[in-house]
């Protein structure tokens, strides 16, 4: 399962739970978001890629700026 916002188009964001590791067409990772609700046991890999308890906040800023054109 993916997301892609009309208002962030150059990011498409996958649920974790519909990718499976190792797979050989597995999309290059940009970030690692939500992980204020990541489960105590899960462990993130030490990767490099940024880590956001939400959104990043140029996400926030575009969502916003969506909302005010409706």
């Amino acid at each position: 399962m993916a997301i892609q916002y009309d208002f962030y188009p150059n990011k498409t964001h996958l649920a974790a739970g519909t990718v499976t590791e190792g797979a050989d067409m597995m999309p290059k990772l940009c970030m690692h978001l939500y992980l204020k609700k990541a489960p105590r046991w899960y462990q993130i890999p030490e990767d490099g890629v940024p880590r956001y308890d939400e959104f990043p906040e140029d996400f926030k800023e575009a969502w916003a700026k969506h909302k005010q054109a409706e």
